[in-house]
């Protein structure tokens, strides 16, 4: 586990890869589950009224249509690019991490 605690914004790593926004109307059929998993925790960590602005989520721009896990980065709101959070998100374990 790394913490950023005590360090700039700028040491945070770059988005990359990550370039497709995490929008649950804009899931392909084969990823519907992972909406139904991920949600219930953005909506509980990531989301406003626990942040004052709701928490950006990225995913790389196409999901394997047998993909057992995806990973979805999250960005600060005061740091637009660069990854703050990373979740696992396991279908067939029905778990976030």
């Amino acid at each position: 586990t790394t913490r950023w605690t005590g360090k700039s914004w700028k040491d945070l790593p770059y988005l990359g890869e990550y370039d497709r926004l995490y929008d649950v109307e804009e899931m392909e059929e084969h990823e519907a589950w992972i909406p139904e998993l991920f949600e219930p925790v953005r909506l509980k960590f990531f989301a406003m009224p626990r942040w004052p602005k709701d928490i950006l989520f990225f995913m790389r721009e196409e999901t394997h249509r047998d993909a057992s896990m995806v990973i979805i980065a999250g960005v600060h709101p005061d740091c637009l690019g660069k990854i703050w959070k990373e979740v696992c998100v396991h279908r067939d374990l029905r778990m976030v991490q």
